[in-house]
């Protein structure tokens, strides 16, 4: 019952949402270009060809060099913040790990994640 003052809360600034898109949002409808036989349960047999493999989503927009509209990870927030220069350690061949490090601070005048 309290759905709405928790919206009018968002909309009007007071609270910080800190959303975000749990999937990759395209530029443009099948803008990957799946076709017929990739969509599971079309026509009398119902399989589906997975001829993408892993390309879906994000991957496919990195494999293919393109930026969807909104990115898997995507949010907006009503803050904002400031981060220092990445710093790269050597990458450490026995666990195949590169570390990066940089500070990350909220510099806004609201909370936020």
């Amino acid at each position: 019952q309290e759905v709405g003052g928790a919206i009018a809360s968002v909309l009007f600034g007071d609270v910080n949402p800190s959303a975000r898109l749990p999937v990759t949002m395209p530029n443009e409808d099948n803008e990957i270009e799946f076709t017929q036989e990739q969509y599971p349960g079309t026509g009398l047999i119902l399989t589906a060809n997975y001829t993408e493999q892993l390309l879906i989503g994000h991957r496919w927009y990195d494999a293919n060099s393109k930026i969807p509209q909104f990115p898997f990870g995507h949010g907006l927030s009503y803050t904002t913040f400031d981060y220092t220069p990445a710093c790269a350690a050597a990458f450490d061949e026995g666990t195949g790990v590169t570390t990066v490090t940089f500070d990350l601070s909220n510099s806004g005048s609201m909370a936020g994640s």
